[in-house]
């Protein structure tokens, strides 16, 4: 890989350091209602002679207050797992990330029971004590999925190289993995690998090292892997390098459908299911007789509808995951 000027260099070291666990613990809620964002790659800490910090700021737009569930990796700022924020009506809060003598990186979800804002930047200044900002790049959210791609440049005019951050907010199943395939720009296959970790800070021409010479762009896909039904637990964000600056992607959305925990309002739960089932076409994989629980397989987009049902008392992501459906 060459070597970058600058800035870009700075970004080389941070994708190269140390990073934190692999994802945070704990059980994710609310997936299904889009009120999450996910943050797959957070940093701060001296990086040669510079000092990198992640500034995230998170808004109220409504006129009651919001809690917020905060999971990030543990090396990172004030919070734990599992902390909760509270925001007043329309009230905004920013919280800077900190690490005086380590550079630290690591992965942060916010989750809420009504929609919020949330946005993140890498902001790189001169020193730790300085005020004057060198460059900012802005980290934009994302919502955890099981299936993403994002288009790849390297050598090319638009871009010297692509770089990725990969978290996972959650358990897979035993044996799941994730899968990187290279494609080119004529849709023909030209790599594909299993990736180590289910956290990935890297280069794509790390995760791919013996591109031919004459490959300048195409398409990666990650997609995740494994003998049963995923919940969508993994975010992505991209990263490309030109000269001395540096921008950031969200990659597309290409979910598989996976499946969502359901528990319905009473009392006559099997009609309800039945009727459900008919008018938002889902499969049901798990469910007894006279109890409000189900588990469904279904895209988000449906469940986002299916969660402000009245019938529907919540709908979530759901651990059941590990367990193969019947049948």
């Amino acid at each position: 890989m060459r070597a970058f000027p600058s800035l870009a260099m700075i970004l080389s070291l941070l994708l190269c350091t140390v990073v934190c666990p692999a994802h945070a613990e704990g059980d994710l809620t609310g997936l299904a209602t889009d009120h999450v964002v996910s943050f797959p790659y957070v940093v701060t800490g001296p990086a040669g002679e510079r000092f990198v910090e992640t500034v995230l700021t998170v808004s109220n737009p409504a006129a009651e207050q919001l809690y917020i569930l905060i999971s990030l990796s543990p090396a990172l700022g004030p919070f734990v797992v599992g902390r909760s924020m509270e925001l007043a009506a329309f009230e905004s809060r920013q919280i800077v990330f900190h690490s005086a003598n380590t550079l630290v990186t690591g992965s942060l979800l916010l989750e809420g029971k009504r929609p919020f804002a949330a946005d993140a930047h890498i902001v790189i200044k001169a020193s730790e004590s300085s005020s004057s900002v060198i460059s900012q790049v802005a980290l934009p959210g994302s919502t955890p999925t099981n299936r993403v791609a994002f288009p790849v440049w390297i050598r090319s005019a638009l871009a010297d190289n692509t770089s990725f951050a990969l978290a996972t907010f959650g358990t897979l199943p035993v044996g799941a993995y994730y899968k990187a395939s290279l494609y080119d720009t004529s849709g023909q296959l030209v790599r594909e690998t299993r990736m180590a970790t289910l956290r990935e800070v890297m280069f794509v021409t790390e995760l791919f090292p013996d591109l031919p010479d004459d490959f300048h762009s195409g398409t990666v896909l990650v997609d995740t892997v494994s003998s049963v039904d995923q919940a969508m637990v993994f975010s992505l964000i991209v990263l490309y390098t030109a000269g001395d600056k540096l921008f950031t992607a969200s990659p597309a959305d290409m979910e598989r459908p996976g499946l969502f925990g359901m528990y319905l309002q009473g009392p006559d739960y099997d009609n309800q299911v039945q009727a459900l089932q008919a008018q938002y076409h889902f499969e049901v994989t798990r469910h007894t007789a006279g109890y409000p629980a189900v588990t469904i397989r279904s895209t988000r987009e449906v469940a986002r509808v299916m969660a402000k049902d009245p019938r529907v008392k919540s709908l979530s992501l759901n651990v059941i995951i590990q367990i193969p459906p019947a049948g």
